[in-house]
């Protein structure tokens, strides 16, 4: 084994080994790799490449082409723009080849390491987030097992972060390994700013004290376990660490909540991340919100939940104003270029403030406008601007059912090569202009954005093709999950919804709306599946 380091400081044991061998006119290469955390020692894997060499070659091609063909077989999408529905499926295959149940965790490159990156390390305060949003909908939750098995088997590291806070405070910074060490040395804790302390420019990114004032990153990640809880229907997982990273993550921004003049809890000075600090900063209101309220779904009434109530009650509403919509945080709006979409989670993925609002509707599109409005169009970006500017807009729109805006930034991301930061034919993503600091996460939101067109689930409402263009008029995908395990089938054959079909891991009752309902039933449906007996609700042969 071979112990490496990462930006200054130890991360762990990386086992290598690699055979070559040439057979007539083929070469046949066979590399495996682990982290000592896996508890694979040296011997176990030269053993797996050793047998790798003796196997027939058309033994392990066959093995190859079966274990893809069940992967990229578990679901189906079909999309009228066929440069888009590639991308999509490519997106699958990066997917599989980025990790594997038992493997591990996913960072910034993952297995396609840069030498060249500034960025050899997992950044919490939105890309490990993003690389997991596919998974769910995707119906490829095996593959999240190495985030659930890694949080859950580090969970001290977590309360090491968060123990400034108090006992049982879970906490998460901005920078780690996938080990959840902290970036270190020096490293200060997650904390609000100093009374008085301002950051007014995020770009500034290796200032001290711009990420240790960012403090829900261990509620946003969280919420990729929460997810795959609810799109698995695991109950034990609910019951069990989910809701005990919610409460401990709660109890972490809980410490720093002051009573304000109005008698609503505030928050004081934290960061948005890569923007500017404000007071109730947006990023971090909206995961409180998000938090308290999913434990207050999932837990049993208690003097606990009553608490939580309590807190929730009494959180501030998120900063608005008339011209800009959704701000930064009090007092604070966007005022110029910002690529970070962290004042608007609320919207996507949490759907807090979404369609069904008074109002909200507008105010989500201002908010977006707002935030894309310092570039002239998708395809004349800002310099600010980069490639998940594209994949945010995409599901943003999304969210207020606005298909075609939706689909001008996922369109305009592939004929620009996301600004020419996209590597074609390899599809590899690199921020810095096409040149260095590849990410995996901003081309795999892009195929989520496109799952987000084609099927929502939030509010305790399934949403089939929430958000087309209105030039897609065929359009099909099969076994989508949506929220509760359920697998989703849909089909539009000129503009008209001829396939609907669910099926449910237990018997539950759905409500469903489409936009293209109406000449079937008036929306929403409302129908109980019983436990994995498919359902079909329209079916036009």
């Amino acid at each position: 084994m071979t112990r490496y380091r990462e930006r200054g400081f130890s991360a762990g044991e990386l086992g290598v080994a690699a055979r070559r061998s040439h057979r007539g006119r083929r070469m046949l290469c066979a590399i495996s790799y682990a982290r000592a955390m896996t508890g694979l020692a040296r011997s176990e894997l030269e053993d797996r490449v050793d047998w790798t060499m003796t196997a027939a070659p058309a033994t392990l091609l066959r093995h190859h082409l079966e274990e893809w063909r069940t992967f990229m077989g578990r679901t189906f999408i079909g999309l009228p723009d066929k440069p888009l529905e590639q991308f999509v499926w490519t997106r699958f295959h990066k997917m599989r080849a980025l990790t594997r149940p038992g493997g591990t965790v996913i960072d910034l490159q993952g297995v396609w390491f840069d030498p060249s990156t500034p960025w050899p390390a997992m950044w919490h305060n939105l890309n490990s987030q993003l690389t997991y949003w596919l998974f769910p909908v995707g119906n490829r939750l095996d593959l999240m097992e190495p985030l659930t098995r890694s949080m859950r088997n580090l969970e001290a590291e977590f309360a090491r972060m968060g123990s400034h806070a108090g006992p049982d405070a879970y906490a998460l910074d901005t920078v780690t390994s996938v080990e959840f060490v902290p970036h270190g040395p020096g490293r200060r804790p997650p904390t609000p700013l100093p009374s008085g302390m301002r950051i007014g420019d995020g770009t500034a990114r290796q200032s001290r004290g711009v990420h240790d004032a960012t403090l829900g990153n261990f509620l946003w990640l969280v919420h990729n376990l929460w997810q795959c809880a609810r799109f698995s229907d695991d109950r034990r997982m609910m019951s069990g660490p989910v809701l005990r990273f919610l409460r401990n993550g709660i109890r972490f921004h809980e410490s720093f909540l002051v009573v304000g003049s109005d008698g609503h809890l505030h928050l004081p000075e934290t960061f948005s991340p890569e923007y500017r600090s404000a007071p109730d900063c947006t990023y971090d209101v909206a995961i409180l919100r998000w938090a308290l309220t999913a434990c207050l779904e999932e837990a049993s009434e208690s003097a606990d939940t009553d608490h939580l109530r309590g807190l929730l009650l009494r959180l501030p509403d998120y900063a608005c104003d008339s011209a800009s919509g959704h701000m930064i945080g009090d007092g604070v709006p966007l005022t110029d270029a910002h690529r970070h979409y962290s004042h608007l989670l609320m919207v996507h993925p949490f759907y807090d403030t979404n369609v069904t609002q008074p109002g909200e509707q507008c105010r989500i599109r201002r908010s977006i406008e707002r935030w894309q409005g310092f570039s002239e169009a998708p395809d004349r970006l800002h310099p600010a601007h980069v490639g998940y500017s594209f994949t945010g807009a995409a599901p943003l729109y999304s969210a207020i059912g606005d298909g075609d805006s939706a689909y001008a930034y996922l369109s305009t991301f592939l004929a620009t090569r996301a600004g020419g930061r996209l590597r074609l034919p390899n599809t590899q993503y690199y921020e810095h202009d096409g040149n260095d600091a590849t990410t995996v996460e901003t081309p795999l939101t892009f195929a989520s954005a496109v799952c987000d067109m084609l099927l929502q689930s939030w509010g305790g409402t399934i949403r089939v093709f929430p958000a087309l263009p209105t030039h897609w008029k065929d359009v099909r995908f099969d076994n989508l999950l949506a929220d509760g395990g359920v697998a989703v089938s849909a089909e539009l054959a000129g503009g008209r919804l001829v396939r609907l079909g669910f099926v449910s891991r237990r018997k539950r009752r759905l409500r469903i709306v489409s936009p293209f309902l109406s000449e079937h039933s008036q929306a929403p449906l409302e129908v109980t599946l019983e436990p994995q007996a498919p359902r079909w609700l329209i079916c036009d042969d």
